[in-house]
């Protein structure tokens, strides 16, 4: 509901997706977040509720069981990944606003990775993504190296590339 309410619906055709990974599901809405937010208020839970379009607002709200309480969204996906013991959502705002869900298992094998991918993968769960000169800012590699390693998670469907040389990016798969 979260998701139907806050995404940008001026980008015609476009629709919010559900997609189910045996780790994960993910969320994504068109669009980022407005201005007025950061990622850093939405983890921090300080966010306040900037609704796209006032009108769906009112409608789901007057339907039982729709919409508990204007702005408490964030919260209430924090609060319930909790009680189940699960990690706290997570939170990326790249195009499109992509709210990734946890069920704990960890599908990647630890011992097929290097220790470098694995700092890697961490902090692309974390950031939502990472560049080649930030992955060997990190582990302390040359650009060489670290495309490398970056594209080695690519081959083996962890991660995926966008953009091209100084603009590309890695994402979860």
């Amino acid at each position: 509901m979260n998701a139907v309410v806050h995404r940008d619906y001026h980008r015609s055709g476009e629709s919010v997706r559900v997609l189910m990974y045996p780790d994960r599901v993910e969320v994504r809405s068109p669009g980022g977040l407005p201005p007025e937010l950061s990622l850093e208020d939405l983890i921090g839970l300080r966010a306040i509720s900037v609704p796209r379009n006032e009108v769906l607002v009112g409608f789901l709200r007057d339907i039982p069981g729709y919409m508990e309480r204007v702005g408490s969204g964030i919260r209430f996906m924090v609060t319930a990944m909790r009680q189940f013991g699960l990690p706290d959502p997570e939170f990326s705002d790249h195009l499109d606003f992509t709210v990734t869900f946890r069920n704990g298992k960890i599908i990647e094998d630890q011992e097929a990775l290097n220790p470098r991918q694995l700092i890697g993968m961490q902090m692309v769960r974390e950031h939502g993504s990472i560049s080649t000169p930030e992955y060997c800012a990190a582990t302390g590699v040359s650009d060489r190296m670290g495309l490398r390693d970056l594209h080695d998670l690519v081959a083996k469907g962890l991660l995926v590339v966008r953009g091209k040389k100084r603009g590309m990016r890695f994402y979860l798969a």
